[in-house]
């Protein structure tokens, strides 16, 4: 059994300012440690303000340490796991990702419509023709707050998964705090993570909502000039189903993509595998997102049934 310290006789007086100093391998973090009550010495004593730690509860601990002691820690400054050039291209990565969203939207309409054009038997089959250019034209004029919305989606899923990682992690290196209650602060944290992620839920889905409440009144005449032209109304609520699935689904999926490789990714930092809990965040995400998806296109299909049915009675659906 090797002995890290040995015959140490260490006082220090109130206002003092003391520097260890000593080669490599010669127990200087070891005695920093059992100074900090991090660890515990085989045989001794040690005392602080006339308290001996060690004879102290670990509640006791934790509140002696918060207000008695402060620690910084010099092997926690980088992340030990990435390389300065993965460091440095982490801020270019997420710029890239940004601004490629950003294009995916603006060019995923034109590529949609392209591609089916690519297909004459599918594009000019019954009404697939009108349908994929509203879906084009949706898609094309949307693709702001489509982005905006997956970013949104991602930031939120990327948080539930890094909180609980992150206080998981702490866990299991079975890290002391200096609070009296560290479980209790956890769960709170954790609380918070889950209250923010909901938060940004709200916002995402009340953004594609009231945008598309805001243009309902152009929707409604766009449909009427459909009917006008022979459309039946099931043909239309294919139209808006695909519409709406399209506009809730497809930031959600991209936002998904993201976060998977932000977990991913932290895992890798953190040298943890929590791929179950981050596939229970997500497959909650989408059971929300369906829930949003359903209330959303029952008003907004109510909305637009109505307004064709005001035009019959008023004759104003049909020439004569």
């Amino acid at each position: 059994m090797t002995t890290a310290l040995n015959d140490i006789d260490l006082e220090i007086e109130e206002g003092e300012f003391v520097g260890i100093m000593g080669p490599s391998g010669s127990s200087k973090t070891t005695l920093l440690h059992l100074l900090a009550t991090m660890d515990r010495p085989t045989s001794g004593s040690i005392e602080i303000n006339g308290v001996n730690p060690l004879g102290l509860l670990d509640k006791e601990l934790s509140l002696f340490r918060r207000r008695q002691l402060g620690f910084v820690f010099q092997e926690f400054n980088l992340v030990h796991t990435l390389s300065m050039k993965d460091v440095l291209l982490a801020p270019f990565i997420m710029v890239t990702v940004v601004v490629g969203t950003y294009f995916l939207f603006t060019q995923l309409s034109i590529y949609m419509l392209q591609l089916a054009q690519g297909n004459a038997r599918f594009y000019y089959n019954r009404t697939n023709m009108i349908m994929i250019a509203q879906l084009a034209y949706k898609l094309k004029d949307n693709a702001r707050m489509l982005f905006i919305v997956s970013i949104l989606s991602a930031v939120m899923l990327t948080a539930s998964g890094a909180v609980y990682t992150l206080l998981r992690s702490v866990q299991l290196d079975g890290a002391q705090t200096q609070y009296e209650d560290p479980e209790g602060l956890f769960a709170l944290i954790l609380f918070s993570g889950m209250f923010i992620s909901l938060l940004f839920f709200i916002a995402a889905g009340s953004m594609i909502y009231f945008k598309l409440f805001t243009e309902l009144r152009e929707d409604q005449e766009q449909y009427n000039v459909l009917t006008r032209i022979g459309m039946t109304p099931d043909e239309i609520r294919k139209i808006i189903v695909a519409q709406l699935g399209i506009i809730f689904y497809v930031p959600c999926i991209v936002g998904i993509i993201h976060a998977s490789f932000a977990m991913k990714a932290m895992d890798n930092v953190l040298q943890l595998a929590h791929w179950s809990y981050s596939f229970g965040v997500i497959c909650i995400y989408i059971a929300m997102q369906t829930i949003y998806f359903l209330v959303t296109c029952h008003d907004y299909m109510n909305h637009v049934v109505h307004s064709n049915k005001s035009m019959r009675s008023r004759g104003g659906g049909y020439d004569h």
